[in-house]
């Protein structure tokens, strides 16, 4: 079954807008996948799974535990599963990657609620609500 099949109803009962894209390394080696949405309350959320060096990438289990911690982060209202170097799953240069690219200052968690979206996010979902309405 698709991703779709499996979650939509949850995320279209919690969310505004929600989409999901890919963060990769020079050579288009994937890093990670990355959920963000809009909750129907207003607050931004964000669910990261990152790419295991002793796994395939597949781009349905990334998109699947990304939008896992999605729906965490918008049920518990909190932040959970703090990213950190002490992973052993991970390149090391993944860390590196995805805190520069979401924003150096900020702490990340791999499940978050009331994030600051990038740049890049907020306009992926502006796209999104402007392709649906």
């Amino acid at each position: 079954m698709s991703l779709r099949k499996n979650m939509t109803k949850k995320l279209d009962a919690l969310f505004t807008s929600h989409q999901h894209y890919y963060i990769r390394e020079k050579g288009n080696v994937p890093l990670a996948t990355v959920a963000v949405g809009i909750t129907k309350d207003g607050e931004s959320c964000r669910g990261i799974a990152i790419c295991s060096c002793d796994e395939p990438f597949s781009k349905e289990e990334g998109a699947k535990r990304a939008y896992r911690r999605l729906l965490a982060a918008a049920h518990r209202k909190s932040n959970d599963l703090p990213i950190n170097d002490n992973l052993p799953i991970a390149r090391p240069s993944v860390f590196r990657i995805v805190f520069y690219h979401m924003n150096p200052d900020i702490e990340l968690y791999k499940s978050a609620y009331d994030v600051t979206l990038t740049a890049e996010e907020a306009n992926i979902l502006d796209s999104r609500i402007a392709v649906s309405a």
